[in-house]
């Protein structure tokens, strides 16, 4: 079998490799200001602004459901909600999700430590709008 050969144009010389040497990208630099952290971060507000609506809504079911834990049925089921969000949605919601998620989990951990270490079953962190 014969081999054909690549016909090269003027422009493109046969001698030329494909590999072109350790090439100079430019570099990005990030927000220097407070780590690259954005200030305003608008899926966090629209998460505390929207738990409140939502917090005031359940809380009479939940108390009913488990009395004994009473103090903790909020912070853990606008956890659940917080998961649903993030697990389950896209976009936006997400991130609200993610969000609350965080801050959800701080309060728990919060109330938890709270209550095992000065014996104080009362949350710390009542958000009750």
């Amino acid at each position: 079998m014969a081999r054909f050969k690549k016909k090269f144009s003027k422009s493109s010389s046969p001698a030329r490799s494909r590999f072109s040497g350790f090439v100079k990208r430019a570099r990005r630099s990030g927000n220097k200001f407070l780590g690259g952290n954005k200030i305003i971060q608008p899926d966090a507000m629209i998460y505390g602004a929207v738990r409140g609506l939502i917090s005031n809504k359940i809380t009479p079911y939940l108390n009913e459901l488990s009395p004994q834990t009473a103090q903790y049925n909020d912070n853990i089921a606008m956890s659940v909600a917080s998961f649903a969000a993030a697990k389950y949605g896209s976009g936006m919601i997400k991130s609200v999700g993610q969000k609350g998620l965080t801050v959800e989990n701080a309060l728990v951990a919060a109330d938890l430590t709270n209550a095992l270490i000065t014996g104080n079953s009362k949350p710390v962190n009542n958000l009750s709008w």
